[in-house]
């Protein structure tokens, strides 16, 4: 039995304070520490020792003090850094940390480290929240006859729920429009900052201190050169933006190819790219599909298989890095991004690639002591080929440590890629149909292009049927490469329509400009309307169109339940739901186990 003073002393405790395991950012969000401005922007004041999770968009500029955000370092500077974690992964939130130096630079205004945070884009105009409240009763009688009327019987669960949000809307501060801090893990939200493993720092900044030396010292031909390898989902591609990140804090520019097909780094998958970086990775690609580099090219295998055609992959491998041997010395390191097929012919493929980089170092993610015995094989081969042996160097980390699953998958992810390219940055699942439907296609005459199919022969009558409503690249091939038309063929072209139909043997792996999604095809006017986020400054120059193994999304194709909420009036953008049942390859489950035959 309980005494008088313990039932007392045990209403007056306090909220228990929550676990140090539960917390991921030790910032205190006071308001002398966080201060807003009338532009929308927000400072942040930080201390020593004082990190900031964070999930959302915004740009960064600091102003005082030295940041530290995926291994780069952002000082005092007039730029600014775009920064987004999405929420679908809580368990990669990127981290700000206030970087501990001998003497940190703070401003003589605010006597501290600062960071000002702004919106990735202006707050939108919500007419909405307008028209609510002036539909909203002004009296007050009514109001108060509505909630006299409501039942007010609240059961135990829906308490318990109501505490769940408010604990969750505790866990998050908006800092700007789209930008939240996250102070800790909530049962619905499992936030974890990225972790980074420590021998990943070490080599990064290894190898940084390597190129260094060796731009110093060595003739100016020579550069670093790194290939990452390593299985499926063992973070080859958060690795090579860290070791980008990390060699931009000493290199103006870094080289970068990316060899996954995908999961690209620098466009939709189905591409082997080539990019020159001046500003560090601090998004994932899906977030930075339209951002413009010093110099990007693409080249267009079209699959996210390697298999599909790994001719025309080794192809579009062996034209990016001779883009990268055409620069002009001294070249900027180079940092390769592989897949993660590591048997049969993807170790066959490996072994290619390594040939044609010349790397000074491979690095293999495995959880292993030791690198695989076939992949070393594969490594040594190439390096005994390139007469370099004792200069190549096999590094063996540590794989991504193990965390919660991402809520997307690799799938959903490729065709968010699609969806945000197509319709833009703030496009989704929901509204990119409607988004498609609202923009003003490309005409372009069947007359002065080709077509070519990547995935076989097809014929004369079939190919607008095959092209309509598809993903296609687009190519700018030179003269000497397409086929002469002879005199008796341009008069058959004059017909109607006019098709001319490339053999893809002959364009294989070619750079692309981007990708057209072909909204429809005239056959009287004989031209086709193409939808391309392209600039039309690059489309001048595009004469084949290639139509690959890229799968169009289906909600692309028609209008969602949410968009169709919000405008029922409107009609389907291209077709109806039922009209897309299985438009998609079939796929064979190999996971259903099946019933032996007993004799």
């Amino acid at each position: 039995q309980r005494s008088v003073y313990g039932f007392f002393e045990g209403m007056g405790k306090r909220k228990p304070v929550e676990k140090e395991e539960d917390l991921v950012s030790n910032f205190c969000a006071s308001s002398e520490k966080v201060k807003r401005n009338l532009d929308g922007s927000v400072l942040l004041r930080f201390n020593e020792g004082e990190t900031l999770c964070f999930h959302g968009e915004a740009r960064l500029r600091v102003i005082a003090g030295e940041f530290e955000i995926m291994q780069h370092i952002l000082r005092p500077t007039s730029k600014e850094y775009f920064v987004s974690c999405p929420d679908w992964n809580p368990a990669a939130l990127l981290q700000i940390t206030l970087r501990d130096t001998d003497d940190i630079a703070k401003s003589a205004f605010l006597q501290s480290a600062a960071i000002r945070v702004s919106p990735a884009t202006p707050d939108p105009d919500d007419p909405s929240s307008a028209s609510a409240s002036a539909s909203a009763p002004s009296s007050s009688y009514s109001q108060h006859k509505r909630r006299r009327t409501r039942t007010r019987t609240r059961t135990r669960a829906e308490q318990q729920q109501q505490k769940k949000q408010k604990n969750e809307s505790d866990s998050n501060l908006e800092l700007v429009h789209g930008f939240y801090a996250v102070f800790k893990a909530t049962e619905k939200n499992k936030f974890e900052p990225l972790e980074v493993p420590e021998d990943w720092s070490q080599l990064a900044r290894a190898v940084s201190r390597g190129a260094r030396a060796s731009d110093s010292t060595a003739s100016s031909s020579s550069s670093s050169r790194s290939v990452v390898v390593g299985a499926r989902n063992s973070g080859k591609s958060t690795f090579c933006r860290m070791l980008a990140n990390t060699l931009l804090n000493d290199f103006k520019r870094v080289a970068y190819i990316d060899t996954d097909l995908g999961q690209c780094e620098f466009s939709p998958s189905g591409f082997v790219s080539f990019a020159i970086l001046d500003k560090p990775l601090l998004s994932p690609p899906q977030s930075r599909l339209h951002h413009r580099y010093p110099r990007s090219e693409l080249y267009f295998v079209g699959s996210n298989q390697t298999e599909f055609n790994p001719r025309a992959y080794l192809s579009a491998v062996t034209q990016a890095i001779e883009a990268y041997k055409s620069l002009d010395s001294p070249k900027p390191p180079l940092v390769v991004n592989t897949q993660g097929w590591l048997k049969g012919l993807g170790l066959s493929l490996l072994h290619n690639i390594v040939e044609l980089v010349k790397p000074d170092r491979v690095v293999h993610l495995t959880n292993s002591a030791h690198s695989d015995l076939g992949l070393q094989q594969q490594v040594s081969d190439a390096a005994s080929e390139q007469q370099q042996q004792q200069s190549l160097e096999t590094v063996c980390i540590s794989q991504r440590p193990v965390r919660a699953p991402c809520r997307a998958s690799a799938s959903q992810l490729r065709h968010l890629s699609l969806i945000r390219y197509f319709g833009g940055l703030s496009a989704s699942f929901i509204t990119v149909a409607r988004l498609l439907a609202a923009q003003a296609p490309y005409t372009v005459p069947l007359k002065q292009i080709w077509i070519s199919f990547a995935n076989g022969e097809v014929s004369r009558e079939l190919v607008l049927g095959a092209i309509n409503a598809s993903i296609v690249g687009l190519s700018s091939v030179a003269a000497d490469r397409l086929p002469v038309i002879k005199q008796g063929e341009e008069e058959e072209a004059k017909l109607k329509p006019a098709i001319r139909i490339l053999d893809y043997s002959r364009i294989e792996g070619c750079r692309c400009e981007g990708l057209g999604l072909v909204r429809g095809v005239d056959v009287e006017a004989g031209v086709l309307y193409v939808l391309t986020p392209v600039p039309p400054s690059k489309l001048g120059g595009v004469n084949v169109l290639i139509r690959g193994d890229l799968q169009v999304p289906s909600v692309m194709l028609s209008l969602q339940e949410g968009a169709a909420e919000a405008s029922r009036s409107a009609s389907e953008p291209y077709v109806s739901n039922l009209s897309i049942q299985g438009s998609d390859p079939m796929n064979s489950r190999k996971n259903i186990g099946r019933k032996r035959i007993v004799k």
